[in-house]
Formats: C-alpha cells, sequence, structure tokens
C-alpha cells in the first residue's frame, strides 16, 4: 500500500524544479531595489516601465534573469534587471539580447 504525505512550504517560498521561487512580497521589494539601482527603463527595450498599473500589463516592470532560471541562473541581484512584461516574455530564456530586440 501507498502513502500520501504533504509537506507544508512557507509562504515567502515555493520550492520548484529549479529551487525556490520568488514570492509575490519578495518580487515588489526586489522591483523597488533595482528600480532605485537601475532607473526606470526596461533593461531590453529602453522605453518606460509603468509600475502603477496592472501588473499583468505588457508594460509592467517584471524582475528579468540576465541568465536565465533555466539555464541556472540565480535570483541574486547581480543577475536580475527590470523589463517591461513583453520585453522579458519575448526574450524567453535567450542570451543574445540582439536576435529578439526589435
Amino acid at each position: 500500500a501507498s502513502s500520501t504525505s504533504s509537506i507544508r512550504v512557507p509562504g515567502y517560498a515555493k520550492l520548484t524544479g529549479m529551487g525556490r521561487e520568488i514570492s509575490s512580497r519578495r518580487k515588489a521589494e526586489k522591483i523597488a531595489i533595482l528600480r532605485k539601482r537601475d532607473g526606470k527603463r526596461c533593461w531590453l527595450c529602453g522605453e518606460k516601465m509603468d509600475f502603477h498599473g496592472p501588473r499583468t500589463s505588457a508594460r509592467a516592470a517584471t524582475l528579468d534573469h540576465v541568465i536565465p532560471r533555466s539555464l541556472g541562473g540565480p535570483n541574486a541581484d547581480t543577475n536580475l534587471r527590470l523589463a517591461h512584461r513583453s520585453c522579458n516574455n519575448r526574450r524567453g530564456d535567450d542570451l543574445t539580447e540582439a536576435d529578439w530586440a526589435s
């Protein structure tokens, strides 16, 4: 017979196949830190980001991993930049920014 068990994970960290996922609260904190460090422009296209609109909008600020997590990149601030949701999605896990830029 098989048994089923569950593991409780704190709300601030979810475990995924790629390691720890950043919580919504921590994402907001990281975005504020990166905004102060890097300014209000998308690092991929150079246009201003929307910090006050819906998080689902194409112009919303998202955390972009310079070295994508799927390729082993960490969640460290040194590997994070701010990018529009649309730019981040378009880039995917591509390391060559020139290939996706329009």
